[in-house]
């Protein structure tokens, strides 16, 4: 079969075997897929299934795209994940594997079995969410490599837990979080995976949380420390690390989607100017705002691009390179949700940027 046909699928164990999609196989079946993959046994990947089922009591389900890459260590599995692969040559791509190999052992990443955070056990997390992890951040940051050796200057921590109740009695807000006084993340298992289930990849919850973390890293002394307001390269602590024109054009950008909500906010539908891009909620903070564009980058490029070029150059300067090459078409349905807010009717909250 065709890994493409596969790689998006739910992997879940069904008495005695595993389901691929709607397709139950025996433990004595082996996938035949094509090249680079070769012919895998379905025992092996039941294996590499079974730590998510213990883990989450069957709630995190990931896709065969990473399973098929615990068991074969293939690269290609993990375009599914990272657009950026799509575009890098063949030297970039030996050097993303082996940095992300590298980095996916640099960092605390567990799942918290029980207790809150004062009295917390955890477990190892199946090495599938290490690279999931591991592999966002360095799409961020494969063009920035001296910025991406500063946030690990120090150990950064990353708490999984191995369902949504879990995270919820652990006093987790919403799907995913930022805790400044942990300074980790926070994330239930299933976010990894909840949107790659399409042909294309979707919501990222855990590069949102990092836009937080990212908010809160002082480059300088690779430290997390109170929020900046800004990203690792728009300050002048930065040093050689420091970048004017990001943050010019960073300002300029987030200005002129702050006057688009006032704008929103103030006037009457027949008197209203063009529509912010970001929804209605990231407006509250600029936390959220960082946190809510950051991933929008990585996600709607395309549309991003063209409501807010002076903005999305500010993430492109940063970051060294430019989401629409690696991008056929958006992941839109944050700019149709965004919309859908907007021409609701409801009135909107006052916004809490600087």
């Amino acid at each position: 079969m065709q890994f493409d046909d596969i790689r998006h699928c739910r992997v879940t164990p069904a008495q005695g075997c595993i389901r691929i999609g709607e397709r139950e196989y025996d433990p004595e079946d082996s996938l035949r897929l094509n090249a680079p993959f070769g012919t895998i046994p379905v025992s092996v990947l039941a294996d590499a299934l079974k730590p998510y089922t213990l883990l989450s009591g069957g709630e995190c389900q990931p896709q065969a795209a990473i399973l098929v890459y615990q068991v074969t260590g293939r690269l290609e599995a993990l375009t599914h994940y990272f657009p950026l692969l799509r575009i890098l040559d063949e030297r970039q791509q030996i050097e993303f594997h082996a940095r992300l190999q590298q980095l996916a052992g640099s960092y605390e990443l567990r799942v918290v079995m029980k207790g809150l955070p004062e009295d917390t056990t955890f477990s190892e997390a199946p090495e599938g969410v290490r690279i999931l992890a591991a592999g966002h951040i360095l799409e961020v940051f494969f063009f920035q490599p001296e910025m991406l050796a500063r946030f690990f200057k120090s150990r950064r921590s990353f708490w999984v837990y191995p369902d949504r109740k879990a995270y919820q009695a652990a006093g987790g807000a919403g799907g995913g979080s930022y805790h400044p006084v942990l300074r980790c993340i926070r994330l239930y298992m299933q976010r990894f995976f909840e949107g790659f289930y399409g042909a294309m990849p979707g919501q990222a919850p855990f590069l949102h949380e990092l836009g937080h973390m990212l908010e809160h890293f002082n480059s300088r002394r690779g430290l997390m420390l109170l929020g900046t307001r800004l990203l690792p390269g728009m300050l002048e602590s930065d040093g050689s690390l420091f970048n004017p024109e990001a943050r010019t054009l960073f300002l300029e950008g987030k200005r002129l989607e702050k006057e688009r909500y006032l704008d929103w906010s103030s006037h009457s539908e027949a008197g209203r100017g063009p529509m912010p891009l970001g929804s209605p909620y990231v407006f509250q903070s600029d936390s959220e705002f960082i946190a809510g564009y950051l991933e929008m980058f990585f996600r709607n490029p395309h549309a991003f691009a063209d409501k807010n070029i002076t903005l999305y150059r500010a993430f492109e300067r940063l970051f060294g390179w430019d989401p629409r090459q690696a991008w056929e078409q958006d992941f839109d349905a944050y700019v149709r949700s965004n919309r859908l807010a907007y021409e609701s009717g409801k009135p909107l909250k006052t916004a809490g940027l600087t």
